[in-house]
């Protein structure tokens, strides 16, 4: 994730919380290769993405993902390929502008 240089110049930065309808408890083994189709066809706008998952880190209960896109409109095209979005499984999503802080320097 520290390596992601982006083009911060052209796009923006959000921040992406999708949680999980409290009755979808898809196992994240069968949403894995899905999560991993979508990663690889975003490649050069993820950040970082992933599951969100319950305290003991058994059960999924959302997904997170951190990207750099032009706008809004892309954010929303881009949710239209998360698998959680697909499967219908978010209660609600959450989306904010966001921007690296707190970065180590060498």
């Amino acid at each position: 994730m520290w390596e992601f240089e982006g083009d911060p110049a052209h796009n923006r930065r959000f921040l992406i919380i999708g949680r999980g309808k409290p009755e979808a408890s898809p196992p994240y083994d069968s949403l894995r290769l899905g999560y991993r189709q979508f990663a690889g066809g975003y490649r050069r706008r993820l950040i970082a993405c992933g599951p969100l998952l319950s305290d003991d880190g058994v059960a999924w209960v959302g997904g997170v993902i951190l990207a750099e896109v032009p706008d809004r409109a892309a954010v929303d095209a881009l949710l239209e390929h998360d698998p959680g979005a697909q499967a219908a499984l978010y209660q609600s999503v959450e989306i904010h502008h966001w921007r690296f802080g707190g970065r180590p320097t060498a």
